[in-house]
């Protein structure tokens, strides 16, 4: 066995070249007769071994080598041409597109010899390599057949070939998915203060997204945001002398940026960020506060003589925090007690910057309840004061649970609920008391209560 290409030498050892005439054969065809050569197509003798310089795929089959004389000997080579697999994906284009919700079909022509096995690797947009083993030695396959193309088919298909012969090979195409812009960023709530500098940012995923265009327009003050389709509610912002817009586009993202100099009052309002491209468009709601932002709070057990709870919260705010407010009730399942009011002076000794905006601090803050009632249900909400005055409230559910049986399923009684700034104003806290169980397990109960 050869290689396409390469130089092979078949000997013919003659003993007594006197005693007869040299034939080299190919098959029937005759190459050479003594040393006279009838084809010198990439051939050529050596004493009586035949060389050909370089094998092609027609150089295969039976050389002959025979000595014509009284007696006739002769010597035959099987010529196996062995070629490395070569790979065409088709379509033939290095990047294709189809449409969401209808599934693409790629072929794959491989040659050589031995057959290659064959197979089809993905590789997502996140570079994440994922071989699709239920296409393992099939020519074509269909991208999503059943359910149609989405964006998690975006990537690159490579048909792989390999026979042994050499390193395996593969040729690629890149798949997108034609689709109208899709929120990528549900990022909320911006914040800033009077005299500083904003930046919101809207993201989609879209293809194609040449020719995208983004707009921005400010929710007019008194309107109403859900109203988007009413022109008078809100008015475009364009760049001037305090607003600068940036847009991007990589891979399959647009992002806009909308940059304030020294924000205004005024300035503190919803915007509305649309992105569009061929096939439509689509908007995101987004806000620039100068409010302090609740980010999230949850229950504690403090392991301190008389077992009480303590809450615990984060806030963020771009200008300092003064002073939070708490107000907690007891309810159940037929009324709700008098609200409690507690206000807390911020000592300014727990926080740090926001790792995104340096701009932003971020408040830690923990207080301890003393007047809890055990077996229980109290519901609980926060506001934090700053400059530009309280923060709104928190939105407060109930939190119905049993101590002992928090207390056996390892919860001790804790409840939480973290959504980070820029994406929900529903930083919640709900909790029971767990002073019955502690209390019981030291059987002093009496004391307790």
């Amino acid at each position: 066995m050869v290689e396409t290409g390469k130089r092979l030498e078949l000997p013919c050892e003659i003993e007594n070249p006197e005693s007869g005439v040299l034939i080299w054969k190919h098959g029937a065809k005759i190459l050479a007769t003594g040393t006279t050569l009838t084809s010198k197509r990439n051939k050529k003798l050596e004493g009586s071994n035949l060389i050909l310089t370089r094998v092609s795929d027609a150089d295969a089959g039976n050389y002959t080598c025979q000595v014509a004389g009284e007696e006739q000997v002769e010597v035959v080579h099987a010529v196996t041409i062995i070629r490395p697999p070569t790979v065409d994906i088709q379509p033939g284009d290095k990047e294709i597109s189809g449409e969401k919700g209808q599934p693409l079909p790629l072929s794959c022509r491989v040659q050589g010899f031995p057959q290659p096995t064959l197979k089809w690797v993905f590789t997502d947009m996140s570079g994440h390599r994922k071989e699709l083993t239920e296409f393992d030695n099939q020519n074509e396959i269909k991208v999503q057949p059943e359910s149609g193309l989405t964006r998690a088919d975006v990537g690159d298909y490579a048909c792989v070939a390999n026979n042994g012969i050499g390193a395996p090979v593969n040729n690629s195409v890149r798949v997108n998915i034609r689709y109208k812009p899709e929120v990528l960023d549900g990022t909320a709530v911006f914040l800033s203060k009077v005299g500083g500098d904003a930046k919101l940012e809207c993201s989609f995923n879209a293809y194609p997204t040449d020719g995208h265009q983004f707009t921005w327009h400010r929710v007019v003050a008194g309107s109403h945001a859900e109203h988007e389709a009413d022109a008078s509610a809100k008015e475009e912002v364009t760049n001037d002398e305090r607003h600068e817009i940036v847009t991007d586009a990589k891979e399959n993202t647009l992002t806009s940026t909308l940059h304030i100099r020294n924000v205004q009052e005024t300035d503190f309002q919803k915007y509305i960020c649309t992105a569009q491209n061929e096939l439509g468009d689509a908007s995101h709601e987004t806000e620039l506060s100068g409010l302090a932002y609740p980010m999230g709070m949850q229950t504690a057990h403090h392991n301190q003589p008389g077992s009480k709870l303590g809450l615990s919260w984060s806030v963020k705010s771009s200008t300092p925090v003064k002073e939070y407010r708490i107000i907690y009730r007891e309810i159940n399942d037929t009324h709700e007690g008098e609200p409690k009011n507690i206000t807390i002076t911020e000592d300014g000794k727990e926080f740090h910057a926001d790792s995104k905006n340096g701009g932003v601090q971020v408040y830690e803050k923990t207080y301890v309840f003393d007047d809890l009632r055990p077996l229980r249900n109290y519901s609980v909400v926060m506001m934090a004061h700053n400059d530009q005055g309280w923060s709104r409230e928190t939105q407060h559910r109930i939190f119905m649970q049993d101590a002992r049986t928090a207390a056996l399923n390892g919860k001790n009684g804790k409840s939480s609920s973290s959504s980070p700034v820029c994406e929900s104003h529903r930083p919640l806290v709900f909790f029971s008391s767990i002073l019955v169980l502690l209390c019981w397990r030291r059987r002093q109960l009496p004391e307790c209560l």
